[in-house]
């Protein structure tokens, strides 16, 4: 239960930090509320779920670790003490390799984000990011950890029935099928009182902004 805690209390203070509100009460509220709307098919499957809370919601956690320090460096933000500034690149070395050790989609995410990152900053400011190269090359080593685990192999090798495509099924209808219905229905059908929330608050929002 700590971890469940610790972890989904990092969620919130991350999603917060995106929008640079971690001291504003109503985006605390509004946030948490946000957690707390997410559908029940998805719930199971995470935090009902002690396996899939460590693959889904702990991988979730070092994705947008990521793609915070990306965005703030792509800002070049400076960081209000010397401390807080190696505390966050601690944490983002760390979510590069311990991120890519729980699922698949996350493992190549993390490799596309500090790699896009990379290119950009050399577009923008015309010189190598040490720390975001230094990330990237983090997130293919935790990359080829992952996928030289014997499972994999098995799966490579055709070997593992668990993974692998029916035969009834081509890989090219398999495609078509989860982007055309499986991800509609899941992601918008099923989430539906959580996308009217986000929509109003995302409204009040953009009212509000100057």
């Amino acid at each position: 239960m700590v971890v469940y805690a610790l972890v989904s209390f990092s969620i919130l203070w991350i999603v917060l930090k995106f929008a640079d509100k971690t001291k504003s009460t109503a985006y605390i509220l509004i946030a948490f509320i946000m957690l707390l709307l997410m559908p029940a098919s998805i719930f199971k499957q995470t935090y009902a779920w002690y396996a899939g809370f460590n693959n889904y919601v702990t991988s979730a956690l070092c994705a947008l670790v990521v793609l915070l320090f990306v965005l703030k460096t792509l800002h070049n933000q400076e960081r209000k003490t010397q401390w807080s500034q190696r505390i966050e690149l601690v944490c983002f070395y760390t979510a590069c390799i311990a991120g890519q050790l729980f699922m698949e989609n996350v493992t190549l995410y993390n490799i596309a984000i500090t790699g896009l990152g990379l290119l950009v900053y050399l577009v923008i400011y015309r010189k190598i990011n040490l720390k975001l190269l230094i990330g990237f090359c983090l997130t293919w080593i935790g990359a080829i950890i992952m996928f030289t685990n014997p499972n994999y192999m098995n799966i490579l090798a055709g070997n593992s029935s668990y993974q692998q495509v029916g035969s009834n099924t081509s890989m090219y209808d398999k495609v078509i099928q989860t982007l055309l219905k499986i991800i509609p229905y899941y992601g918008y059908f099923q989430c539906a009182i959580f996308l009217s929330v986000l929509a109003v608050v995302l409204l009040i929002i953009l009212y509000r902004s100057p």
